[in-house]
């Protein structure tokens, strides 16, 4: 009689020993939340929302009640940013948009916001190539930002908002990267990029003030044309909204940190309502935010967690207080004037 082999025995052994362990414990704890018992603890419930057997359950936080669904957006009925914007543009305050221009704030009105928004949307449709045309934006926090920025988000152009802290090297990079066919820029910042619009695919240039008779404004006039931010927003505006999905990008942003390689980082609508969403799930109802609030921006509007803030006013329609300032002394004075609530 043939000796069986001693490794086949040892092999068959550990076979079944494995079997016996998977068949006693993984079997049963199959269909569980695979995550430890220490990170369930701070959950609240498993979303059964998996697409196949292999996904991981998506998990809810405990700050977020079990009978309410997943946060993907404020209300159910809004699935784009472009559609929360519009959803608030009925309403009518005095202070809109909010600047401290010495001691004396100056104010917006929402019917001139919108109606600013409408004319540069048509404007900036007419001059992009198509609606997949990227615009950036290299402006202040001001009104001017937030009316280009509202454009864009009401035509379902790709806004890539800029700080204009960012060097004007990284500036190029950015423009030649996104390939914005239109730059919305202040005449001063204009100058400073007189050198990298020629190498990049910009074909306007909507700018706030005038330019001069300067050898580097006189560049900016051969490579692009040069249109005035207020010609564009005296379009007539179009006879039906543009129609945007919730996979559509809404921007772009770009970290400016040097030490980094150039990132885009494409947020589409559906992304940008989530954020909006999630921030606001946070706050207690006592504490809710509402049309009556007035948001006081302090950090450049091209800042990507201040930009999450700027889209929660305007999608509730709160008053904009816009004051870019690392000063605390300017900062303190502002909020004298503003008096925000956030």
């Amino acid at each position: 009689m043939a000796l069986v082999d001693p490794a086949t025995l040892l092999a068959a052994a550990l076979a079944l020993v494995t079997a016996a362990v998977y068949l006693y414990y993984y079997s049963s704890q199959a269909n569980q939340p695979d995550i430890h018992p220490l990170q369930l603890a701070s959950q609240s419930s498993v979303a059964n929302i998996r697409e196949s057997p292999n996904e991981s359950p998506v998990y809810r936080s405990k700050v977020t009640p079990a009978a309410t669904p997943l946060l993907r957006s404020p209300s159910t009925s809004l699935t784009t940013l472009t559609d929360a914007v519009r959803a608030v543009r009925n309403l009518c305050r005095p202070d809109a948009v909010q600047v401290l221009v010495g001691e004396k704030v100056v104010r917006v009105s929402s019917n001139e916001v919108v109606a600013r928004t409408a004319g540069l949307a048509a404007g900036l449709l007419r001059i992009s190539s198509s609606k997949a045309s990227a615009v950036a934006i290299l402006l202040p926090a001001s009104p001017e930002f937030l009316v280009a920025y509202r454009a864009c988000i009401d035509s379902g152009i790709v806004a890539v908002p800029i700080s204009t802290a960012t060097p004007p090297a990284t500036v190029h990079a950015i423009l030649r990267h996104s390939k914005a066919a239109v730059l919305v820029t202040s005449a001063d910042l204009a100058i400073t990029l007189a050198s990298s619009v020629k190498d990049s695919s910009l074909t306007h240039l909507v700018i706030t003030g005038e330019l001069d008779g300067s050898a580097p404004a006189e560049s900016l006039r051969s490579a692009a044309t040069v249109v005035p931010l207020s010609e564009l927003e005296s379009d007539e505006p179009p006879e039906k909204d543009a129609v945007v999905a919730p996979s559509d990008p809404a921007y772009v942003l770009y970290s400016t940190d040097d030490s980094a390689p150039l990132c885009g980082v494409v947020i589409t609508h559906a992304n940008a309502m989530a954020a909006i969403a999630g921030l606001l799930s946070n706050l207690p109802a006592s504490q809710a935010i509402t049309a009556t609030d007035v948001f006081m921006s302090t950090a450049s509007m091209a800042n990507p967690a201040n930009l999450n803030f700027v889209n929660i006013a305007l999608v509730l329609g709160c008053s904009i207080c816009a004051h870019e300032t690392t000063d605390a002394e300017s900062f303190a004075s502002a909020a004298f004037y503003f008096r925000p609530t956030f």
